[in-house]
């Protein structure tokens, strides 16, 4: 007898063959292949895979993409990646993010190896830290770019910002945060440095003084020309540079004679004092050798007066070097009348 065959639609649908499904990553990302299931379902790589941000993939270069599953049609989306930049030791920081065709933005805009950035202010130069980022091997390194500010007054020196705003460095010396301190020129020369008003470093050179024996200087009659002061220097942040002292038919720079922070603009001005002090008793003795000629007053009368007008003078011009053995004129020369009117 015949087998009997069930009614055709009572029959079990036939198995369904796997399908692969390729879909594009975007612009730069290439493709990838998912396989269907029985269930319905998708696997990647034999592994069930249902799409979304926390099962991205990966394509071409390195980069990553999010799958979505829409009415039966898979999609891909670039997934961005961010790398957060710590500026050095500015304690800021800066938000860098991947483009699908290999770059990076800031902000939205974009950013490329070797752009420099803006971390925290300097508190010695009151302006924001300034790095360079570049990218080498696929990492982001800063590197500080310090401020350079050129010292004027010293023919060129320059003091470089630390980057943790403690101060300057200056070759092999260095400056406070607010800008001040000594510098040596390669030549020897002393520097004394300020920040002026504008925040700009000037410097102000300051010779070391001269330490040796007395010496001693015949100064022949009274119309020998005194000591005297040049005009006063006003165009220096910290001393007056530019005052000579004129003496024994030579000029001495104010600048080379006094030592490191014995004159200041910013308080009693002992240099113009001191002139019309040497100024007024020049002037005094210039009378009594007249009385002396014309008058007749005695020579012994004119030997005290003078020699009280000596030591005044001189008190004034230690007022200028100080007293100190190193700085004191009067230690340092000694100064001898040894002719008569």
């Amino acid at each position: 007898m015949a087998a009997v065959l069930p009614p055709r639609s009572k029959l079990p649908p036939p198995p369904t063959e796997p399908e692969a499904v390729a879909v594009q990553l975007g612009d730069n990302g290439g493709t990838v292949t998912l396989i269907t299931t029985a269930e319905g379902g998708f696997t990647l790589e034999g592994e069930v895979f249902v799409g979304g941000a926390e099962n991205s993939v990966e394509g071409e270069g390195g980069r990553r993409y999010v799958l979505t599953l829409t009415d039966g049609i898979w999609t891909a989306a670039f997934l961005p990646r961010e790398v957060v930049i710590d500026l050095g030791i500015s304690d800021t920081t800066v938000a860098l993010v991947t483009t699908e065709a290999g770059g990076w933005t800031r902000d939205g805009q974009a950013f490329s190896s070797g752009t420099a950035v803006q971390g925290g202010t300097n508190a010695a130069t009151g302006l924001p830290n300034e790095y360079e980022l570049t990218l080498a091997d696929g990492v982001w390194t800063p590197t500080y770019r310090p401020v350079r500010m050129t010292i004027s007054g010293t023919g060129g020196l320059e003091a470089i910002a630390r980057e943790d705003g403690s101060g300057y460095d200056a070759g092999d010396d260095s400056l406070s945060d607010s800008g001040t301190g000594e510098i040596t020129a390669p030549g020897g020369a002393l520097y004394r440095v300020v920040k002026d008003a504008d925040g700009m470093l000037a410097g102000t050179r300051f010779d070391r003084p001269i330490v040796g024996q007395p010496m001693t200087v015949d100064v022949q009659g009274v119309d020998n020309p005194a000591p005297k002061l040049s005009a006063d220097d006003r165009a220096t942040a910290a001393n007056e540079t530019g005052t000579l002292l004129e003496a024994l038919g030579a000029k001495f720079s104010m600048a080379d004679l006094l030592d490191s922070g014995a004159a200041t603009a910013t308080g009693a001005n002992i240099v113009a004092k001191a002139r019309d002090e040497i100024a007024q008793i020049r002037d005094y003795v210039a009378q009594l050798v007249a009385l002396y000629r014309d008058d007749g007053i005695s020579r012994s009368v004119l030997d005290d007066q003078v020699d009280d007008k000596w030591d005044d003078a001189d008190d004034q011009l230690v007022t200028i070097f100080g007293t100190g053995t190193a700085n004191r004129v009067g230690n340092s020369i000694t100064l001898e009348r040894e002719a008569s009117p």
